[in-house]
């Protein structure tokens, strides 16, 4: 069974959903201890290792073999600040596989398989874009 983490940057914190399972069909979310990370001051040094470091900790601890990551808009109304895409750089570094997805992606890949988030009680509705993300991972 695949352990697959999926993770959406909202401006300086990362929303992460874990899920664990074999296909589309079959899966099941993993309650980690952590369903958010915050990167402090994105100018200090320090703040910025720390937060990987978090993040390295927390991909570890739950044996994720794969992130899967939403990408951060770079134009239109919901254009991402810099310091998501800082962000996005830290978690492309992780010692685990990562891939960065569009959002038109996740769309097709959800419509596709006519998934409804919504259902998901383990999760808080913050959460909803991650596991959309994450889902894309399973077979």
């Amino acid at each position: 069974m695949d352990i697959i983490c999926g993770m959406n940057i909202t401006g300086n914190e990362v929303v992460i959903v874990i899920i664990k399972g074999d296909n589309k069909q079959d899966f099941q979310i993993i309650n980690g201890n952590s369903k958010k990370v915050i990167l402090g001051d994105e100018k200090n040094q320090s703040d910025i290792k720390s937060f990987y470091e978090v993040i390295e900790d927390f991909l570890k601890q739950n044996q994720v073999k794969k992130v899967l990551i939403k990408r951060p808009s770079t134009n239109g109304k919901y254009k991402a600040g810099h310091v998501a895409f800082k962000i996005e750089a830290i978690l492309q570094m992780a010692s685990i596989p990562t891939e960065l997805l569009s959002s038109i992606k996740i769309a097709s890949v959800k419509k596709k398989n006519n998934i409804t988030i919504d259902k998901y009680n383990e999760i808080c509705k913050y959460q909803h874009e991650a596991l959309e993300t994450a889902f894309c991972g399973l077979d």
